[in-house]
């Protein structure tokens, strides 16, 4: 869990006494500011700091007279949030000896205290010697990155008050139940971030469910973060900490649906419409030739020798053979079937003129089925016309009849798109 309090965090419990040292060393090893009660400290790295600082003696210990005093102005020069975390710790033995073991009072802070990315703000902190009588204080002061957690110490001072004490650190003045307890419940992810802001203004971050202990007594503030795939928490209000009692509220985040995806429709083709096929026409039968003349030849044997000529005419004789013989009839023609001496494909383009002529043999009766006519194209006096519209091969059935027999045949119309015109070709059909 990444802890983020202002007032007294316990992060700066985790913090060794060695490096308390440290960094005290570090921040009041300065050339003519170690032995003087008062000066300017610039504090520098990624958070750089501008320190004010009174009533005290840095790099040792302070008596119960001291009054120390902070004023500082802070520079975020990262992309990362800081919140600036201060303890104090009181142990029951008087002495110098850094302690950092039992949290105790007195270590306050006012101002700006939360830092966003490339953010400026100044602060104060003041420590109530006042606040004891006997064993020593260490209060810590530090600046937290609230994406990472780590815990950088600016500031670590002890007091001393010369002489221990007994087995409970004895407060000046003992409160009389001036705190009460906070306690937030957090339905959803743990790890989102709320902020509580106290009465005096000063405000603090936590996450997950917690219960605060010795808040100062009033109303109080709750804020949360929002999470992706989360909609905006539900925050109850936290209102009036009462002495003694227990305020609580609840944060409640409620997991968005996970949408489903628009499947991209499939583009549907345009059908391309298929010609309405034309029966056949049943051909009449051809009909019977006439036969005017035969060739035929009879011998006639008559007792009464009667001579029948050609012409009819019969001569009576005594005896005689009459040969008859049929005159020699007229030649006759043979019958053919009717034939189209006209092309059975042609060409035409959309939105031109087009004339097609049906040339066929004499004697032949000609039948065009017009339901396979391109759009725009009639036909007309053995003449197939007209502006077509639309591309496409188009079948035309045409049956030819004469005396002799029908013959069907089908003229293909192909109609190209005229792609001057910006009209879109499509591929000949059958």
């Amino acid at each position: 869990m990444t802890i983020f309090n202002n007032s007294v965090s316990k992060v700066l419990q985790t913090i060794t006494s060695a490096t308390i040292i440290l960094v005290t060393v570090l921040f009041f090893a300065v050339p003519n500011v170690a032995s003087a009660n008062s000066g300017v400290f610039n504090w520098g790295g990624s958070f750089p700091m501008d320190v004010t600082y009174s009533g005290l003696t840095p790099g040792q210990c302070d008596t119960a007279s001291a009054n120390p005093t902070y004023s500082i102005t802070a520079h975020n020069t990262t992309n990362d949030k800081y919140i600036i975390a201060i303890a104090a710790f009181h142990s029951n033995q008087a002495g110098c000896t850094p302690y950092d073991a039992t949290l105790g009072t007195g270590w306050t802070i006012s101002g700006t205290t939360d830092f966003p990315a490339q953010a400026t703000g100044t602060f104060n902190l003041h420590y109530n010697t006042a606040s004891y009588t006997c064993g020593r204080t260490q209060y810590d002061a530090g600046y937290v990155n609230t994406r990472t957690g780590e815990v950088t110490v600016f500031i670590g001072q002890v007091v001393n008050y010369g002489s221990d004490c007994g087995t409970t650190p004895v407060p000046t003045p003992t409160p009389t139940c001036t705190t009460g307890t906070i306690s937030i419940t957090v339905n959803g992810p743990q790890s989102a971030a709320y902020y509580i802001t106290r009465p005096d203004g000063t405000r603090f971050g936590w996450n997950g469910s917690h219960t605060f202990a010795n808040e100062p007594v009033g109303n109080y503030g709750l804020t949360a973060d929002t999470l992706s795939g989360y909609s905006t928490p539900t925050v109850s209000s936290i209102g009036s900490v009462p002495a003694c009692g227990t305020a609580s509220a609840t944060i409640t985040y409620t997991a968005l649906p996970t949408p489903t995806p628009t499947p991209t429709p499939t583009p549907v083709p345009t059908p391309t419409p298929t010609p309405t096929p034309v029966p056949t026409p049943t051909p009449a039968p051809a009909p019977a030739p006439t036969v005017t003349n035969i060739t035929n030849t009879a011998t006639i044997t008559n007792s009464n020798c009667v001579n029948v000529s050609q012409n009819g005419t019969a001569t009576q004789n005594s005896t005689c053979t009459t040969t008859l013989a049929a005159a020699t009839p007229a030649p006759v023609a043979a019958c053919t079937a009717p034939t189209m001496s006209s092309a059975s494909s042609v060409n035409a383009i959309t939105g031109q003129s087009f004339s097609y002529n049906l040339q066929y043999s004499s004697g032949t009766t000609v039948f065009v089925n017009t339901t396979g006519l391109p759009v725009g194209v009639n036909y007309n006096g053995n003449t197939i016309s007209g502006t077509p519209t639309q591309p496409g091969t188009y079948g035309v059935p045409v049956t030819l009849t004469n005396p002799c027999s029908s013959v069907s045949s089908i003229v293909y119309i192909t109609v190209s798109g005229n792609v001057s015109n910006n009209q879109q070709c499509y591929a000949p059909q059958i």
